[in-house]
Order: C-alpha cells, then structure tokens, then sequence
C-alpha cells in the first residue's frame, strides 16, 4: 500500500501536490518505524526474559544485530538493578 503510493507521487508531475503527498508520506513511514521499533524493543525483552537466550541466538530469534540486542540485555539489567535498589 505504502509502496503503491510512493510509487504514485514519484510519477506525478512536479507540483505543490506532489511535495505535500511525498512529505505526508515520508511522515507516516517515519511514525511507521517508530511504531515498529518500539514494538520489537519490547518483543525483545520478553523474549530475553523468557528464554535467556545468548546475545546470538537472541539477535538471530528476532532478526536484528548483536548490539541491539545488548541494549535490550543492558535496559533489562538497568531495570533490575533499580527496583533492587527501591527495595533497600
């Protein structure tokens, strides 16, 4: 759908259209990411939680790198390590 679109305001003729269409569009697939990273941010984590997988194999379970992978990891120590220390 949003490939069709962009491919359709590429081929209109140069206009003020056209620059509102391809920056409505860039918006909505940048809101799009967004939406997208928070969601695999967090499927991350409880994946991590759940299975206690190495760097590797959770990186290679959700198909990102190793060093987002580690982020996950490390905001999953962070957050253990706060509500150790709300607890003293």
């Amino acid at each position: 759908m949003l490939r069709q679109a962009l491919a359709d305001a590429e081929q209109m003729e140069d206009s003020e259209e056209k620059t509102q269409r391809i920056r409505y569009l860039v918006t909505a697939i940048q809101e799009l990411y967004g939406i997208g990273a928070r969601i695999r941010k967090v499927e991350m984590i409880r994946v991590h939680k759940e299975r206690s997988l190495s760097l590797k194999d959770l990186a290679l379970a959700l198909g990102v790198s190793k060093s987002l992978a580690q982020q996950a990891v490390n905001q999953v120590k962070e957050e253990k390590e706060k509500s150790s220390c709300a607890e003293i």
